[in-house]
């Protein structure tokens, strides 16, 4: 009887320690796949962060270079209008002039 009951506390001690085993393992497995899902967390954070920056800068400079065509084209239009409006007010000032001088002869 004697025999059965150690050889029972035998079995429970190795099951004992086989599960304290697997324990250990699994506590092992998890921290591995938390660090490896904290590292893949922050490869794809960091992979989303660069590709907005690069499609903030590719915007930025469309517009920054469709602002700078838009600011050619306002001093080109600006440019005309103040060229046709000083022939405009050129002619209307000599043709106040030219009556004026009509007038007085």
């Amino acid at each position: 009887m004697k025999e059965i009951i150690e050889h029972i506390s035998k079995i429970d001690a190795a099951a004992y320690e086989n599960e304290q085993r697997i324990r250990m393992i699994l506590v092992k497995e998890r921290k591995r796949l938390e660090n490896e899902m904290k590292n893949y967390r922050e490869q794809v954070l960091s992979d989303a962060e660069e590709k907005a920056k690069a499609l903030y800068d590719r915007i930025k400079n469309k517009t920054s270079d469709e602002c700078l065509k838009k600011e050619g084209m306002t001093k080109k239009i600006t440019y005309r209008l103040k060229t046709n409006y000083q022939a405009v007010e050129d002619k209307i000032v000599r043709d106040v002039i030219d009556r004026l001088t009509e007038r007085e002869q």
